[in-house]
């Protein structure tokens, strides 16, 4: 198991390709709603000692399940942009299988 020092996403880049296919940030002004998913996957991976990767977030159940564990170690709004992000990346996985 990672510690949790360190952030690990699988397929980082081919997530940023996904989500920028599926129009995530293109109306952005400020920030880049991209990257602030990739900041969110990062975050949960350290807060939860694990890497985010096809195995450990495959569908939206395993979404509420990662949630649910963050609940209580941050505010309800980072969670919810957690579970966002967490959300997107199980997407990516499914369209991974068709």
């Amino acid at each position: 198991m990672k510690s949790k020092a360190s952030a690990s996403i699988a397929l980082q880049d081919q997530f940023m390709e996904f989500i920028e296919k599926e129009g995530v940030g293109a109306n952005d002004i400020k920030a880049s709603s991209p990257n602030s998913y990739l900041s969110y996957l990062r975050s949960v991976s350290r807060i939860l000692g694990m890497e985010i990767s096809t195995k450990a977030v495959r569908n939206h159940g395993d979404v509420e399940q990662l949630a649910a564990r963050l609940y209580g170690k941050r505010a309800d709004k980072t969670v919810s942009n957690y579970r966002s992000a967490l959300r997107r990346y199980a997407d990516m996985v499914e369209s991974r299988k068709q």
